[in-house]
């Protein structure tokens, strides 16, 4: 008995600009191919759905060994959709069970798909990312600001100065706040400046993002091509701008426009 398959989808392009696809899907077995609705290009492969859905698919789902290189098959084959043609990606683990399934759901959404596609032509996704060790910048201002103060608190009593140093401590922590926020607000508008559009991101716990600092911005930038080298000048401008503060702004991209689609109800499964 065979085993049942289902519609791998990758991604949705132009069908003007994407003839044709080559390689294997995720599984390495199936090939690629391209089925084509009201002129928009669907990715997709064939895969086994007792791979995905399950008591078994839901313990493989778990197992890093097994869906690692399958994650990573798929960001690669929708890198090299979007060297072809604009692109809507879809998360990994979009599966259809019939062609039927998949073509009402596109017959639905069809001018949202069409129209997004039209958005992001000649663009590109970017990550941009800013950190600052709070902790350590509130310890040091709060020392310099007892420091100056010095005077004034060596002439009170060790009750009273306590309070004092513990009333600087908060001026500096609420002057902080201030600053981070202003700080954020420079970033933001010197970037929307020369991008299409921006998408505010969740900003992650030190655990999360991997870093000894604090996250403090995190947004994504859609830019048009003909403005990369001014987006990249201008995060070299604030990087120099900024790092007087402690702060640091970290770049990645270009990426698949995940922060810019559309939601059209895709469900895996």
């Amino acid at each position: 008995m065979s085993e049942k398959q289902g519609l791998y989808l990758y991604c949705l392009a132009d069908s003007e600009c994407l003839k044709e696809v080559s390689g294997t899907g995720i599984d390495d077995k199936n090939e690629l191919f391209i089925k084509n609705t009201n002129n928009i290009a669907v990715v997709l492969s064939k895969v086994a759905l007792n791979d995905f859905i399950g008591n078994e698919a839901e313990e493989r789902l778990q197992d890093i060994n097994w869906i690692g290189p399958k994650a990573l098959r798929h960001q690669d084959i929708i890198a090299q959709i979007m060297e072809s043609s604009p692109i809507l990606p879809a998360r990994f683990g979009t599966i259809f069970s019939t062609d039927e399934e998949m073509d009402r759901l596109f017959d639905c959404h069809t001018q949202t798909i069409k129209e997004f596609l039209s958005k992001i032509r000649n663009h590109q996704e970017w990550s941009v990312k800013g950190y600052l060790d709070k902790k350590k910048l509130l310890k040091l201002q709060a020392k310099t600001e007892i420091e100056k103060n010095q005077e004034m608190l060596s002439q009170m009593s060790p009750g009273k100065r306590y309070f004092q140093e513990k009333k600087i401590q908060k001026l500096v922590e609420k002057e902080l706040e201030k600053h981070i926020k202003d700080l954020i607000q420079m970033i933001a508008d010197r970037l929307d400046a020369v991008s299409s559009d921006a998408a505010e991101l969740k900003l992650l716990s030190r655990q999360a993002s991997g870093e000894d600092i604090d996250m403090i911005f995190n947004e994504a930038f859609l830019v048009n091509t003909s403005q990369i080298d001014v987006f990249h000048q201008n995060i070299d401008n604030l990087r120099q701008e900024i790092q007087v503060s402690g702060a640091v702004l970290k770049l990645s991209g270009p990426w698949p426009p995940y922060s810019f689609c559309p939601n059209i109800e895709i469900n895996s499964g």
